[in-house]
């Protein structure tokens, strides 16, 4: 069954992307509305000092899940609106090799961009966003500011607990031969 989460502004916290494998299109300007395919988000239940929300609910999953954690291991899609600025920095991984790309000197090849507001709008809640970015292929940390609301969709049959995720994380993890994101 498909769900739809809101994830808007503090209730992101609780989404984990460290494994994630995403897909979106990096276009010159932001666009208002960021949509972007996640493989891998692990959805936090525990109660930490840290966090501003309660755990979600989602009656679909039934109460074990809910009391351990979530981990979807078929894809997402994240819908972030109000998009007003954000930045992307991508260290690259070798195409031939699961490693970093070097250059000459040993050192890790990075990109970088910055998609500033134009704007005098608030710049809005802060979306965090790691994992492995699927084109150009590497090590990512997306940070997009938005006004408006973030939702994930997936489906409640692509969710195992987060004990089991770490119980067998290769089985669970994103292969690069999985033809998903096409």
């Amino acid at each position: 069954m498909k769900v739809t989460l809101d994830v808007t502004g503090s209730l992101f916290d609780r989404i984990d992307m460290e494994v994630a494998y995403t897909a979106f299109y990096a276009n010159f300007y932001l666009p208002h509305t960021m949509n972007m395919e996640i493989y891998g988000c692990h959805i936090i239940q525990e109660e930490y000092p840290l966090f501003k929300t309660k755990p979600f609910v989602i009656a679909e999953l039934g109460s074990t899940m809910m009391q351990e954690g979530i981990f979807i291991i078929g894809k997402t899609n994240l819908t972030i609106t109000g998009v007003q600025s954000g930045s992307l920095s991508v260290s690259l991984y070798h195409p031939d090799k699961n490693e970093l790309l070097r250059d000459h000197r040993k050192k890790i090849i990075h990109l970088h961009r910055n998609w500033s507001s134009t704007t005098n709008e608030h710049r809005g809640a802060e979306y965090v966003l790691g994992g492995t970015l699927e084109w150009p292929r590497g090590q990512q940390e997306l940070i997009l500011y938005a006004t408006g609301q973030a939702t994930m969709e997936f489906d409640t049959e692509d969710c195992i607990t987060g004990s089991e995720y770490v119980m067998n994380p290769e089985k669970y993890t994103y292969k690069l031969e999985n033809e998903w994101l096409s």
